[in-house]
């Protein structure tokens, strides 16, 4: 980072990141509104089971690429320009390594995976021609999604985000070109992300190649070991966060299908698509002030640390009470949206509010830890990251529509984040008790 990014730099990081996130999420946006139009419940359900598989390679991408500028940017504040320039080498060279695995790896198990995820039929014949596509372009899912986070913390926030715009535009384009002219179904939908993916991750590499501030050397690419250890620690809990809905929908597709069938998987992929857009807005205020921090942190500016995360999370809790708000009279809109059939839509609606009340405590959850792994607090951010997927959302599908039917899987997700939020605000009471004693 070329100039010291404290408070006052907030918005120049945030807003970018905010927009940056959502832009990526609306490359599955735009696949599932021109598939919803051209092949309705099938397609919608088909792409929300494969999901999961295409969630792993991008949670792989941000996962490294934010553990590499987390480190990245700690370098920078303690003025090490060669430690900073390893830390972004060795990035590369992860995102190289994990992308070539997971061809081969998907290569051989992604159809026991899709019928391991409930998909049957004429579902899994949709689902396996849409993975198919996105296998062979893992590496561009891998590189597009772990190299922006780079150029952020470099400092350039704005040239991240016109890279996603430039990204988004070609996958609007190829997805009308592959699903609506060439009718390729799925897998123009999964040809057109791959393609675009790998628009941006060709303009992340050019900037990154031509960084004049911190001037890239091919030496910087030979791997060390402890260097590419920690960035997966850190990197774990990014991975985490961004993987979390992907496991998320594995677990509620199986309750969908025993509650309400193939109906309910289409009206919660309608849940996904539109929860996905507001989550990411929230998760992007973390991961903007995440270079600032980690800048601060290495620079033991500890009170400046605290003061950034304060504004973060107010901002988070103020923008997701937005969200519900706005959610309420817009149902009826965003259930009609993707071309589900009208049973699906009526489901849609009361999820779609169940789902808004978890936004303003998903702010809090996502701004936290990021400033967790943002501060190289490992154990805490993994911790948290984790409990979600894994402990309280399985807990949570299981008991609440034993009660409340499918409405209790609508509801699952606010259960989760006003879980998550109470212990996290445990944690930071817990700490000020500490210091104050102190």
């Amino acid at each position: 980072m070329h100039t010291n990014p404290t408070e006052k730099r907030f918005w120049y990081y945030v807003l970018p990141s905010m927009l940056t996130m959502v832009l990526s999420g609306f490359y599955v946006i735009v696949d599932g509104f021109f598939i919803g139009q051209a092949t309705g419940d099938i397609g919608l359900g088909a792409i929300n089971l494969a999901w999961p598989i295409t969630a792993v390679m991008q949670a792989t991408g941000i996962g490294v690429g934010i553990g590499g500028s987390v480190l990245f940017s700690m370098y920078q504040g303690a003025q090490d320009a060669e430690e900073a320039r390893a830390a972004r080498g060795n990035t590369l060279v992860l995102l190289v390594l994990l992308a070539a695995f997971m061809i081969v790896f998907f290569s051989f198990t992604s159809d026991f995976i899709l019928r391991l995820f409930g998909a049957r039929g004429a579902l899994f014949d949709a689902a396996h021609s849409y993975i198919r596509v996105v296998i062979f372009g893992t590496l561009f899912q891998t590189l597009g999604c772990g190299l922006t986070p780079i150029i952020k913390n470099s400092g350039r926030t704005i040239s991240a985000m016109l890279i996603m715009i430039s990204g988004l535009f070609t996958n609007i384009v190829l997805d009308a070109l592959f699903i609506i002219v060439f009718p390729w179904g799925l897998a123009g939908a999964a040809a057109a992300t791959a393609t675009a993916q790998g628009v941006v991750a060709v303009l992340s590499l050019v900037l990154i190649l031509r960084d004049r501030k911190i001037p890239f050397s091919f030496s910087e690419l030979q791997p060390q070991a402890r260097k590419m250890i920690r960035i997966l620690k850190i990197g774990f809990s990014p991975f985490g966060v961004s993987l979390a809905p992907s496991i998320v929908i594995i677990f509620a597709n199986w309750q969908c299908l025993a509650y309400g069938q193939e109906i309910a998987v289409a009206a919660y992929s309608v849940l996904s698509y539109v929860s996905a857009t507001f989550l990411a807005l929230l998760q992007g205020i973390g991961d903007g002030v995440q270079p600032i921090i980690s800048y601060l942190h290495g620079a033991g500016e500890a009170k400046k640390v605290e003061h950034v995360r304060f504004r973060a999370v107010r901002l988070a809790v103020l923008l997701g009470t937005a969200f519900f708000l706005i959610s309420i009279p817009t149902t009826s809109f965003f259930s009609g949206l993707f071309g589900v059939s009208d049973a699906a839509a009526v489901m849609a609606k009361s999820g779609l509010i169940l789902t808004a009340v978890a936004y303003p405590f998903a702010g809090l959850v996502r701004c936290s830890i990021s400033y967790f792994y943002a501060t190289g607090d490992t154990k805490l951010s993994t911790c948290f990251t984790y409990l979600d997927p894994l402990v309280f959302t399985p807990v949570f599908l299981f008991l609440l529509p034993i009660f409340f039917d499918v409405e209790g899987i609508w509801s699952v997700l606010a259960a989760v984040q006003i879980t998550m939020s109470l212990l996290i605000l445990g944690v930071f009471f817990g700490r000020r008790k500490k210091s104050k004693k102190i």
